[in-house]
């Protein structure tokens, strides 16, 4: 059956995952206002005193010439070779990589010693480019040339220059027509452009904004398609629905009244002696929720013994000598109890894993991890029991076959739906008992 979608849900997703929003958004600004740069790239230095001039125009269309060779039967009988010669003409559409090669044109050393030359002037090639711009309106196939220099006589004989000297160049490499020159704007000094660079602040903040609005609609369009596909736990509610279990807590880390959860959570399972804490994802926050319970059970003036089948370097202990479970079990000991570490917590001990051996499912499949969790009970009020995640690990599974109870750590927003009902399903089916979930908010 199809999920219902959400709309809460779905913008709390969007929400948390705001710094991606931003991050696009930012990214999208940026190019705005470099997109802006490169089709208005003067630097202009504000202490000179400059003139500028500009023409547009449309690049003319393409002279495209076919030759074509065909043989025909002559009156006589004879074969003649005819060549046939047909003029396609195709017009010009601009587009960056064009729009690229003409700048390279405009730019060569040819047109640079033709301008010297013409003028009598000593242009270097680097004050050249810098004087020098060929643009492209909006996304049209309409150019502008655009020539800054600092003598006013100067200035309009260059852009003729480069016009003419370009048209000539399109016409030998391209067989081009020429161009329609559609617009000439007269010269102007710094003053009479001050007005239009304002204007154009105006028009590069539009772009950016233009550019930042389509950069949103974009992160929220990814972010709502990711939700929709997206099958890990959002909320309580699903979460009970697609396992049929009762959500115990929802757990928020670094919560600062997180003592209080962890007691509900506690009052919800008082009855429940020995309890593995476990999941069917990695980074669920097991430990967390194990070790917190454990310190809640202890603060209510109980013995507690905390088994940890993940780490051996627990924080909680004070010291600790490498042995733990794992050697009890394979040796002839009977006093588990002398492998119980102290911790700083009054009331808790941890006994630790200890050194790993080859075959530890075996050791804890074995009637003596029967005996030991038995022993464990009398000796204290409450057993935990923090192990790995149930589906890689058959250690896990051998434990939950012989704990009374388990408990399933389910991470929200991380953690998939179809493993914790995996999870759920294969300790049910070595004989375990699923008391509920336990819904981890991961910071």
């Amino acid at each position: 059956m199809e999920e219902e979608i959400d709309l809460k849900e779905l913008i709390i997703g969007i929400w948390k995952k705001k710094f991606f929003v931003i991050a696009i958004i930012i990214i999208f600004s940026i190019i705005g206002v470099v997109k802006y740069k490169i089709n208005n790239k003067f630097v202009i230095n504000e202490s000179e005193e400059y003139y500028v001039a500009e023409i547009s125009f449309i690049p003319g269309d393409l002279e495209i010439v076919r030759k074509s060779i065909t043989k025909e039967i002559d009156e006589d009988g004879k074969e003649i070779t005819l060549e046939n010669e047909n003029t396609e003409i195709r017009s010009v559409i601009v587009d960056d990589t064009l729009l690229s090669t003409y700048n390279g044109i405009i730019y060569s050393v040819e047109i640079l010693n033709k301008i010297n030359d013409e003028l009598n002037l000593e242009i270097k090639q680097e004050d050249f480019r810098n004087m020098i711009n060929l643009t492209r309106e909006s996304d049209s196939n309409i150019l502008k040339i655009t020539v800054k220099y600092n003598n006013e006589e100067y200035v309009e004989k260059i852009l003729y220059l480069v016009v003419n000297e370009f048209e000539i160049k399109l016409q030998e490499l391209y067989s081009m027509k020429g161009i329609s020159v559609i617009d000439y704007s007269e010269v102007k000094n710094n003053k009479e452009l001050e007005e239009e660079e304002k204007s154009s602040v105006k028009v590069m903040i539009k772009s950016t904004i233009k550019f930042a609005i389509l950069g949103f609609v974009l992160a929220c369009g990814i972010l709502v398609m990711y939700e929709l596909f997206d099958d890990s736990v959002k909320n309580e509610s699903q979460l009970e629905k697609k396992t049929n279990l009762k959500n115990l807590v929802k757990i928020k880390q670094n919560d600062s009244k997180k003592e209080d959860t962890f007691r509900l959570l506690r009052v919800n399972i008082k009855e429940c002696k020995n309890i593995l804490i476990t999941s069917g994802d990695t980074k669920s926050g097991k430990t967390y929720v194990a070790n917190n319970l454990a310190k809640s059970f202890a603060k209510l003036n109980k013995k507690v013994v905390l088994i940890d089948l993940v780490n051996n370097e627990n924080d909680l202990i004070t010291k600790n000598n490498g042995k733990g479970l794992l050697d009890y079990l394979n040796s002839d000991d009977k006093f588990i109890e002398k492998y119980v570490k102290d911790t700083k917590i009054k009331n808790l001990g941890v006994l630790p894993l200890g050194n790993k051996l080859d075959n530890i499912t075996e050791l804890l499949e074995d009637s003596k991890m029967l005996e030991t969790l038995k022993t464990l009970e009398r000796l204290y009020d409450v057993v935990i029991i923090d192990s790995a995640n149930v589906l890689d690990s058959a250690n896990t599974l051998a434990v939950a076959k012989l704990a009374k109870f388990t408990l399933l750590v389910v991470a929200e927003r991380n953690s998939k739906l179809e493993n914790i009902v995996k999870a759920k399903n294969n300790i049910e089916d070595v004989g375990g008992n699923v008391l509920g979930t336990v819904l981890n908010q991961v910071q």
